[in-house]
């Protein structure tokens, strides 16, 4: 998965909103193994493959734009324009 990263702020809200994503798959995961529910595993393999193709690899290239944007950023030790 390729994210369009255009800005460092966008980059900052997509990753926002993919940890949203991640933890609200990881919710669900872990409320689907607890609950006995006979079609649990069916949406644990659904969700599990989906936090791994998608958003998981989505966080990772996200993460390293907003790496290399930092070191492109020069410092400006304090000082405000």
């Amino acid at each position: 998965m390729t994210v369009a990263l255009t800005s460092i702020k966008q980059a900052t809200n997509e990753l926002n909103r993919l940890e949203g994503i991640r933890n609200n798959l990881a919710g669900l995961i872990v409320e689907l193994q607890e609950s006995g529910n006979p079609s649990a595993n069916t949406w644990v393999s659904i969700y599990s493959s989906r936090l791994q193709e998608n958003v998981l690899p989505a966080l990772k290239e996200i993460r390293h734009y907003l790496k290399d944007a930092s070191q492109l950023v020069p410092a400006t030790h304090g000082l405000h324009s």
